[in-house]
C-alpha cells in the first residue's frame, strides 16, 4: 500500500499520476511542455497567452494556451497527461476539446484574435505518463508547424517523471556488517507489480534513462525473492 495515501497500492502509476509525493514533478512536468509549446508557436508568428482566465456559464476556464495571428486564425489548446490505459488517448483528448468548445469561449478567443468564429479551433495536446502522443494531437500540431522533433521534446519532459516515480518507490538502506561478519541492514523495497525492474532500485538513488527504458520495454511483472534481490544488489556494488 502507499505510504502516504490510505488505501491505495502504491504502484508506478500512483506514485506519477496521483500521489502527492510527485505533486510538483507533476506541475513542472506539464509546465516544461506548455513552455515548448509557446515557443513554437511563437516562432511560427502566433501571438500566444498562457492560461487566460475566460469566465462561461459554467465557471472560468484556463486554457493552457490560446494563439492567433491576427485576422487570420486562432486556436485554443490545453496540455494533458494521463493514465496509461488502452484506448484513453482518443477520449481524453475529446474531452478535452470539448471543455473548452463552448460559446463563451470561442467568443473571447475570436474578438482577441479579430477573426471569424469559425477560424478558433480547439485542441489538446495529450501524452500519457509513458510519453505517447494522441495521433491526432500528433496531426493537429503538425498543422500548426510543430514538427516531431519538439514532440519528441515534449515526451522526453513526460518520462521525466518516471525517473522521479521509481526514486519515491525504491529505497535502499546501506548495507553494514554485524559482530559475525554478515550483512545486518534490509534492503527495503516498494515495487510496482506492474512492472519491475530490480536494476532501477540498485543502480543509483535517481534513476538513468537506461533504467526507465528498461521500465517502458516490457509489462510483464517480475517477482523478485529477497535472496535474488540481495545478491543482485551486492553484486552491483561490486562493479
Amino acid at each position: 500500500m502507499c505510504e502516504v495515501c490510505p488505501c491505495k497500492q502504491e504502484s508506478l502509476s500512483h506514485v506519477i499520476q496521483q500521489c502527492p509525493r510527485s505533486a510538483q514533478a507533476r506541475t513542472g512536468r506539464h509546465d516544461a511542455v506548455v513552455r515548448l509549446l509557446t515557443k513554437g508557436l511563437t516562432g511560427r508568428g502566433f501571438t500566444v497567452e498562457t492560461k487566460p482566465a475566460i469566465t462561461t456559464d459554467h465557471g472560468v476556464r484556463r486554457p493552457d494556451v490560446v494563439a492567433y495571428k491576427p485576422g487570420k486564425e486562432a486556436v485554443i489548446i490545453d496540455v494533458t497527461v494521463i493514465a496509461d490505459v488502452p484506448g484513453l488517448l482518443p477520449d481524453a483528448h475529446a474531452r478535452k476539446c470539448r471543455k473548452y468548445d463552448v460559446p463563451d469561449v470561442r467568443k473571447w478567443v475570436y474578438k482577441r484574435a479579430k477573426v471569424s468564429p469559425t477560424s478558433v479551433k480547439v485542441t489538446a495536446l495529450t501524452f500519457n505518463w509513458r510519453g505517447a502522443l494522441c495521433s491526432q494531437s500528433a496531426q493537429d500540431m503538425k498543422k500548426l508547424g510543430i514538427m516531431m522533433p519538439t514532440l519528441e521534446i515534449m515526451s522526453q519532459h513526460v518520462l521525466a517523471l518516471l525517473g522521479v516515480g521509481v526514486h519515491c518507490m525504491a529505497t535502499v538502506e546501506r548495507c553494514h556488517l554485524g559482530p559475525q561478519g554478515h550483512i545486518t541492514d534490509t534492503i527495503s523495497t516498494t515495487i510496482s507489480t506492474f512492472q519491475v525492474r530490480f536494476c532501477t532500485v540498485y543502480m543509483s538513488s535517481f534513476p538513468t534513462m537506461f533504467d526507465v527504458l528498461l521500465l517502458l520495454l516490457s509489462d510483464v511483472s517480475i517477482i523478485c525473492s529477497s535472496a535474488l534481490f540481495q545478491m543482485c544488489f551486492l553484486i552491483a556494488l561490486l562493479m
